[in-house]
């Protein structure tokens, strides 16, 4: 059964596929699919059949949507990380979390996706200019794709 806000990321695809917008990533959200899809096994939530085929699909759907330019991917370089600090200072954010957005705001995103309310709130807080995008409120999500559409 996928998971709340499937939906909603599987329309940002199309519409980046559809040269709408572009998606853009950080290398550790990799890391993270990974370590959440082991953190399931590990709870017994799934089985290690079911954790091998959840990670042999999202290595052939970033495959895929890397070779097709419908997700840029941008490395963690060692200049990255040392940059990133500066937001784990400004938002009081975890080490991850300030990745993701030191390359979105690196990457001149409008908008930044996340189902962590958490991060969205700091975000918010700090006042950069990205929007955010709370994939989990149906209401702002179908106001964005009013307006992307």
């Amino acid at each position: 059964m996928p998971e709340e806000g499937y939906d909603e990321v599987e329309r940002i695809l199309t519409l980046a596929k559809d040269g709408k917008l572009r998606v853009i990533i950080s290398e550790w959200v990799v890391n993270e699919a990974a370590a959440a899809v082991e953190k399931k096994f590990s709870l017994g939530k799934i089985n290690r059949k079911d954790a091998h085929d959840m990670n042999f699909a999202m290595a052939n759907f970033l495959e895929d949507n890397y070779r097709t330019k419908t997700i840029i991917s941008y490395a963690i370089s060692e200049k990255v990380v040392l940059a990133s600090r500066n937001i784990i200072k400004q938002m009081h954010v975890n080490a991850s979390d300030a990745l993701h957005v030191l390359i979105a705001l690196s990457s001149g995103c409008h908008y930044f996706a996340s189902a962590d309310n958490e991060l969205n709130e700091k975000i918010k807080k700090s006042g950069v200019s990205m929007q955010i995008l709370d994939v989990h409120d149906k209401k702002l999500m179908s106001k964005f794709f009013e307006e992307i559409a």
